[in-house]
């Protein structure tokens, strides 16, 4: 059989608004939003269109990561409104048209996100978004993201304030002492990570010691907990469904309180925690 003859079972091309690129800055983010645009006079729901990762990967070939930075652009920009529906584990998706079509008159030049013939942004915000994405998500290539996220990377140095937290020493201490976590932004990211975890509804002292000995010990900030979550999200989908545990009982999905333990992020490190 021919290589080209193997494209027929590759699924259908994705069909998407060329146009838009200069206008939204992004071609995942024109991507994507041309699929829920799609599909939205189609929903059932008020809510918008409900489509798993998994269902829009196979869609438009776009990975988790992919996804979760086109939902970004597209949030930022009013475009996209998600619902999170965390008791029932959906993410809806719907389309402003109202702040589409405000996006759509103006200019490009002032269009927000747009890009120069050089592909220079106008936007120097989200120039700078650009230039902090994290150096291993950068391809040889361009622009383009590469959604594979090496786990051996999560370790690494992060800044000089963080420490080991394995050292008794006075200055350990003091350095570790100025860390301040913003506790809201790391649990919105676990939710909107991993929407299909259990949702935090109390913030228990108990809970915040472990997660801040947690981001000490293995210096995280909150990019690099953001890429740990995500690579658990592509790589480590068994954590995120209840399990017959062959005895008749269920192992039940983990939670948070597993993540930030030593045994699951060495795990996810040595990649010993990913799907088989």
């Amino acid at each position: 059989m021919r290589a080209s003859d193997l494209l027929l079972d590759f699924g259908r091309p994705v069909a998407y608004f060329p146009g838009l690129v200069k206008r939204l800055g992004s071609v995942n983010a024109v991507i994507f939003f041309s699929q829920i645009f799609y599909w939205q006079d189609k929903a059932d729901s008020k809510l918008g269109v409900y489509k798993t990762s998994e269902e829009i990967e196979s869609e438009t070939g776009l990975s988790y990561r992919e996804q979760l930075t086109a939902r970004k652009h597209l949030v930022s920009r009013g475009i996209l409104v998600e619902t999170n529906k965390r008791l029932e584990h959906k993410i809806y998706y719907l389309i402003d048209c109202e702040k589409l079509d405000y996006v759509m008159s103006q200019p490009i030049e002032n269009a927000p996100n747009a890009q120069s013939a050089t592909g220079e942004s106008h936007n120097s915000d989200f120039a700078e978004q650009q230039n902090e994405r994290p150096r291993q998500d950068k391809t040889d290539g361009g622009d383009e993201t590469n959604p594979q996220f090496d786990p051996t990377e999560i370790t690494t140095y992060i800044t000089t304030d963080i420490t080991d937290g394995t050292s008794g020493e006075p200055d350990d201490k003091k350095s570790s002492s100025k860390i301040k976590l913003n506790y809201e932004n790391i649990i919105n990211s676990y939710h909107d990570i991993l929407s299909d975890m259990p949702a935090i509804k109390v913030m228990t002292d108990e809970r915040k010691r472990k997660l801040r000995n947690f981001w000490i010990k293995f210096k995280f900030n909150q990019e690099r907990w953001e890429n740990y979550l995500s690579y658990i999200a592509s790589n480590c989908r068994w954590m995120m469904k209840d399990r017959d545990n062959g005895r008749g009982g269920t192992w039940r999905r983990k939670n948070l309180d597993y993540l930030i333990t030593e045994r699951c992020y060495v795990a996810v490190k040595e990649e010993r925690a990913n799907d088989k």
